[in-house]
């Protein structure tokens, strides 16, 4: 493999690792943050509005936050990746 293929295949799946983060991220937040904390809001019967209930939501908040602040970081990435 020569040093131009070699570039040429890491800027691919330098795109493509761009384009999957966009895919990737809201589904990965739902089942690894969201899902579980409301599954332990039933399971343990947290009632609302208690101390453990309201720090357990701004968790999920704040996950969903660095999720939605990412997905803008990738799309940026890819419109500036067209753009240039």
């Amino acid at each position: 493999m020569g040093e131009e293929e070699f570039i040429d295949n890491a800027l691919l799946i330098d795109h493509y690792s761009s384009s999957g983060e966009v895919l990737v991220e809201e589904p990965f937040r739902r089942t690894a943050i969201y899902f579980p904390v409301e599954m332990y809001f039933v399971h343990n019967k947290i009632e609302s509005w208690s101390t453990k209930w309201i720090f357990l939501r701004i968790f999920s908040f704040v996950c969903f936050l660095v999720t939605v602040l990412s997905l803008v970081g990738s799309l940026e990435g890819i419109i500036s990746e067209k753009l240039s």
